[in-house]
């Protein structure tokens, strides 16, 4: 079995909630799916936010890069990877470790979820950008996620090492809720208290600030045009914005929302079964796991059609998406799935079809072999 050994510029390290960290640990579950053996290294954290902070995160990432040769040099050679994979590399998080590495092993340099900002060529992340195009440029093989990733990539990566790698999921946790929504709702019930017989919407997003509060503005903007409907809201998250996140919800009436806080991940298959409907605006979204999350439990999504979010919810197939920025459209969508259980069950069925067949875990090893032929 070909050793592989795998890093996370973004984070450093592929533990904890957030949605890049869950997708580090699929797409590393993907590799071993498709044959490889791999051995995760904890790197420096190499995500800049602002550009100042660039300069010093780079220079880390540097002589992080000469230890791991070093170690890794040490070793016996049939111990040594035999591939380098990277996931996430853009120009604020540039992969400086993955190249020197690759290149002191003599082995080749793979990148996932790539993209290139040639808006950025001129401001003061232009270093990060050269360090990004550094490494997408000495990589064997580059993966992107969605289709608003491939023009600026193509132009720089020659076809025969462009591939595509949609965002995907496992959904074989997700499938006992397919069909136990009332089942799923009554466990979280005596769980959390929450009320019955309302359709219930889920929201499962950290608190963050910025694009994060902004998306929970969005949704308790919704939700104020739906008061008179019947519904209740569970919001599954927590972080920093915590307390301007409950502002922005709190015209609702402390009776139609439940702030749970962060959930352990075991459980959200559950959460999402549970719920009648997924519900997050999507401001910013890369693309955004949750979605994901929702159509394989079969629950129908609404969003607004932004970002990167159309590549993980199918209009009028696995949920409903709204001209982006359009409130009174994003209410509309909203109320039609919260008027129509015949609508949710026929989206929710397509979207765990969609999931199972093209986004799941063998889906994405199966594209990750292909990628990867003839490199090892």
């Amino acid at each position: 079995m070909t050793r592989v050994a795998f890093a996370c510029p973004l984070h450093g390290n592929v533990s904890g909630l957030s949605g890049d960290r869950k997708v580090a640990r699929l797409m590393r579950e993907a590799m071993e799916r498709a044959g490889f053996m791999t051995e995760t290294f904890s790197i420096p954290r190499l995500y800049a936010a602002m550009p100042k902070d660039q300069g010093a995160r780079l220079a880390e990432g540097q002589k992080a890069a000469k230890e791991i040769i070093r170690t890794l040099m040490e070793r016996p050679a049939r111990e040594r990877p035999r591939l380098w994979f990277t996931y996430h590399c853009y120009y604020r998080a540039p992969d400086v470790i993955g190249p020197p590495v690759a290149r002191a092993l003599n082995i080749p340099l793979v990148i996932a979820e790539a993209s290139d900002s040639p808006t950025k060529e001129e401001t003061p992340w232009a270093a990060g950008l050269a360090a990004s195009r550094e490494a997408i440029g000495a990589a064997a093989a580059v993966f992107y996620a969605t289709a608003r990733d491939y023009p600026a990539l193509a132009r720089r990566v020659e076809p025969a090492r462009l591939h595509a790698l949609p965002p995907f999921i496992d959904p074989l946790a997700y499938w006992p809720w397919r069909i136990r929504e009332e089942e799923a709702r009554a466990l979280l019930s005596s769980r959390l208290d929450l009320p019955l017989g309302a359709p219930l919407i889920v929201t499962a997003a950290m608190m963050r600030p910025r694009k994060k509060q902004d998306s929970y503005r969005a949704l308790a903007e919704t939700l104020l045009r739906l008061k008179e409907r019947r519904w209740h809201l569970l919001v599954a998250g927590d972080g920093p914005a915590r307390r301007d996140v409950e502002e922005a919800l709190g015209p609702l009436g402390r009776d139609r929302i439940h702030l749970a806080g962060a959930i352990d991940e075991s459980l959200m298959p559950m959460v999402f079964g549970a719920g009648a409907i997924h519900f997050w605006p999507g401001i910013g979204e890369a693309y955004g796991m949750v979605y994901l999350e929702a159509a394989a439990a079969g629950r129908p999504s609404v969003a607004w059609d932004m970002a990167g979010v159309a590549s993980v919810v199918r209009n009028d197939v696995t949920g409903l998406l709204a001209p982006a920025g359009d409130g009174a459209a994003l209410a509309d969508r909203l109320a039609a799935l919260l008027d129509d259980a015949a609508l949710r069950a026929r989206l929710g069925r397509a979207g765990a079809d969609w999931t199972d067949k093209e986004r799941s875990l063998d889906a994405a090893a199966a594209r990750l072999r292909a990628g990867l032929e003839g490199l090892v």
